[in-house]
């Protein structure tokens, strides 16, 4: 029967610690701060009765640009501009989509 070995009493040293290579300190350029709108889509959905996922669906079919990286509007007047357009946008896609329908009930 093989003997055990005895353990060591002594403790090791503990691992250097792994020093860094010290980065150059690099001044990253920050983005200029764009302001939050006053008026956002959650606003603009009130106003049109529709859920804001919905809403965004149908600004980006309308084209209308962002502000940044939002929707936003600084001025109701300028939110309700954007209102009209969704509207009219809305009123002229209905007559095409019952003019789809009619075409394809004549089969």
């Amino acid at each position: 029967m093989a003997k055990p070995e005895p353990k060591s009493t002594a403790k090791s040293a503990p691992a250097p610690a792994k020093s860094e290579p010290e980065k150059a300190e690099k001044a990253k350029p920050t983005p200029p701060q764009v302001e939050k709108p006053k008026y956002g889509v959650p606003e603009l959905a009130d106003l049109l009765g529709v859920k804001a996922t919905s809403l965004r669906v149908r600004l980006r079919n309308a084209e209308i640009p962002k502000k940044g990286k939002v929707y936003g509007w600084d001025t109701k007047a300028a939110m309700q501009e954007v209102a009209d357009k969704l509207k009219e946008s809305a009123r002229k896609a209905k007559p095409k989509a019952a003019a789809a329908e009619e075409e394809t009930d004549g089969d």
